[in-house]
């Protein structure tokens, strides 16, 4: 099966890996593959995986921790200069991706979270927010501070048929069905809104 539109998503954990070797992971794809990967930067996780991983990090101290982790990755990303930082968990010093990444599969990053913490990351990173979805009628009005919706739109994909979904696991048959249909329903108005979402 060959695609000429399709990007994968993949979702980052910092508590699962360092900022080098997701890079790192990336470049070889890109070298191997020649494709272009977009990355979903996440703060938390299920609770009973952090427990078992030991991370007791504070909920808002996580998105500290997923901005610092994604600001080296995507200096790594995008730039074949060196790469020095110094923050509260992660601290390298003239730390460089070889071979780089051709400009033109260079990664595009989202970041998961509602909260103001996340909302705060994703604005820090440049990366687009995904939100959990709520009601029609129920979502709040993209920020101008954000920039213009085509703008936001594209730094995820080309076009904005491309943006991904989320609905939520559980969620009502009907609900489910409304994204789908994308008739006046939750799909379009988030779509319209930049929520953009993962279909499961």
């Amino acid at each position: 099966l060959n695609t000429e539109r399709l990007a994968p998503l993949v979702a980052i954990q910092p508590i699962y890996t360092l900022p080098y070797t997701a890079a790192k992971n990336i470049a070889t794809i890109a070298h191997l593959h020649g494709r272009k990967l977009y990355v979903n930067m996440l703060a938390g996780g299920f609770k009973n995986d952090l427990v078992a991983l030991g991370d007791d990090t504070p909920h808002d101290d996580r998105y500290v921790r997923m901005e610092e982790f994604t600001k080296i990755m995507r200096g790594l990303c995008e730039s074949p200069d060196p790469v020095s930082f110094e923050g509260k968990y992660y601290n390298v010093s003239g730390l460089k991706l070889t071979p780089s990444i051709p400009q033109e599969l260079i990664p595009g990053f989202l970041s998961s979270g509602s909260s103001d913490a996340g909302m705060e990351a994703a604005r820090a990173i440049g990366s687009i927010a995904i939100k959990y979805p709520k009601a029609p009628g129920e979502e709040e009005d993209v920020r101008e501070e954000d920039g213009p919706l085509d703008r936001q739109l594209a730094r995820v994909a080309d076009r904005p048929r491309h943006a991904a979904r989320r609905v939520e696991v559980g969620g009502a048959d009907e609900r489910r069905q409304e994204c789908d249909r994308g008739q006046d329903g939750v799909a379009d108005v988030l779509c319209r809104k930049v929520r953009v979402r993962h279909v499961l």
